[in-house]
């Protein structure tokens, strides 16, 4: 499922940014520099849940933020590949519980469609294997679903700055040896 620019921006003259149409009520005139819309440029996100409440959850959460954009969404991990090939996002959220490919296979599998996409698991999973396995894929983040509310932004950030972020609660799992 695709999604089309918020009806509340208009192109800036930089490709693959955008810019608010209005600011209260008045149309904002022409005063965009690149150096604001550079500032503003626009980070396109894959969403993959098989959670339709929970994709919609996080849509919400990225609402305010215009340099935020979901611009595809996936149910399953072959949806989630092909979406990806497709539209070329610069950021990929990832359920790892998905039907028909689970989300570390299909991160392995991103690496070779989309090589600059960057990926951050937003999942459920929790336990030292799966975290570790997820981050050896070449996952920058692990963010437990319960986290989202206080955390997507920063993991988001932080993961498009090319740092490493993990949910506090699972944070000793990264490095986690149990031998």
């Amino acid at each position: 499922m695709r999604w089309s620019n918020d009806s509340s921006t208009l192109p800036c003259k930089h490709p693959g940014v955008t810019r608010p149409a209005s600011h209260g009520s008045s149309v904002i005139p022409y005063l965009w520099t690149a150096q604001k819309c550079q500032r503003m440029a626009t980070v396109r996100i894959l969403l993959v849940d098989d959670f339709a409440l929970f994709r919609s959850y996080v849509r919400r959460i990225l609402e305010g933020h215009p340099e935020w954009q979901v611009v595809g969404e996936a149910v399953d991990g072959v949806a989630a590949l092909q979406e990806a090939e497709e539209l070329q996002p610069d950021l990929v959220l990832l359920d790892i519980g998905l039907p028909k490919l689970n989300g570390i296979e299909v991160a392995q599998q991103l690496s070779a469609i989309v090589p600059s996409s960057k990926v951050l698991f937003l999942t459920s999973h929790c336990t030292p294997h799966i975290v570790r396995t997820a981050l050896a894929v070449g996952a920058l983040g692990y963010l437990i679903k319960w986290d989202a509310d206080r955390n997507l932004l920063q993991a988001m950030k932080a993961v498009m700055a090319g740092k490493q972020f993990v949910s506090e609660r699972v944070s000793g799992y990264a490095s986690y040896d149990p031998t």
